[in-house]
């Protein structure tokens, strides 16, 4: 069957194999269709998933499907359709920084790092399965200089590069040592940063990054 959306649409991802489109929705949660445009399943707030608004979406290397929502975060085994959800439970360690999620990204080491719109960064370790949190009250060197991230990418050095709401700019991150740069914009300097929220984060084969931003 075919279902025309009528919501705004967040992202839109292809299955690892190819065969297979997930659309992301601002009100109308998430969207499986067969590359011809088939409709597959609505997975929905009353299916298991984490919110109806879906900001972002990432398969990691086993083919699970990370699902970023304004109220916790879903993974799905597209293979069994088992939804997997977490929220911020407050005062549990390990849980989630916050409920609200903006954006996903998968390292080289396989750790998932899931951007918060309220909270800095949460950081799945698929070892433990527990997150750790990385927030502008982390240690010295370590802490974000605002609290909310839309924009992640992974280098190609397994280095972060965060897109920080709030007057953050753009910040290369390490897990090893931390804050290793930060952008902002200047006003008085045409060359530096636009100001404007990052929403996406890019670097292209001759090696330049590309930030765009929202001015």
């Amino acid at each position: 069957a075919r279902s025309p959306l009528t919501t705004e649409i967040e992202t839109i991802t292809q299955s690892l194999d190819g065969k297979e489109i997930w659309v992301a929705t601002l009100e109308q949660g998430l969207f499986h269709y067969s590359t011809e445009g088939e409709l597959i399943k609505h997975y929905k707030r009353s299916d298991g998933l984490a919110d109806n608004n879906v900001r972002d979406l990432k398969f990691d290397r086993t083919g699970r499907l990370w699902i970023a929502t304004f109220d916790g975060l879903s993974r799905i085994d597209s293979a069994r359709s088992i939804i997997k959800t977490w929220r911020y439970n407050q005062g549990l360690g390990g849980s989630l920084a916050s409920s609200r999620i903006q954006s996903l990204m998968q390292d080289r080491d396989g750790l998932m790092w899931i951007g918060t719109w309220l909270n800095g960064v949460s950081l799945y370790i698929p070892q433990t399965e527990i997150f750790q949190e990385i927030t502008s009250q982390s240690t010295t060197n370590f802490a974000l200089p605002a609290s909310s991230v839309p924009g992640l990418f992974v280098d190609n050095d397994s280095t972060i590069w965060l897109g920080i709401l709030e007057g953050g700019g753009l910040v290369h991150y390490d897990l090893r040592n931390g804050v290793l740069k930060r952008f902002v914009n200047n006003f008085d300097d045409p060359t530096s940063l636009p100001a404007g929220a990052i929403q996406n984060i890019v670097r292209d084969k001759q090696g330049r990054l590309w930030v765009a931003t929202g001015s």
